[in-house]
């Protein structure tokens, strides 16, 4: 998996979870055609945005809920 696509999570996360992520990306991308892996990568982003903002799990309400939590 491409470094930068790791480094945009926390470095925390990254360390806890990079190697499962990275494993993760490889099985879905194995095989799969550039849309695919371009689909997937933006999943990445996303997913590593949303936990740099502490925003937790992608739905409508995250942000709403982070902010009554205080985040």
């Amino acid at each position: 998996m491409s470094t930068p696509l790791l480094r945009l999570y926390p470095a925390g996360y990254r360390r806890a979870f990079g190697a499962d992520i990275a494993e993760a990306y490889r099985e879905a991308t194995e095989g799969a055609g550039r849309t695919a892996r371009f689909r997937e990568a933006g999943d990445l982003v996303a997913h590593a945005l949303r936990m740099r903002l502490r925003l937790g799990a992608p739905c409508r309400s995250g942000p709403d809920q982070a902010a009554a939590a205080g985040a």
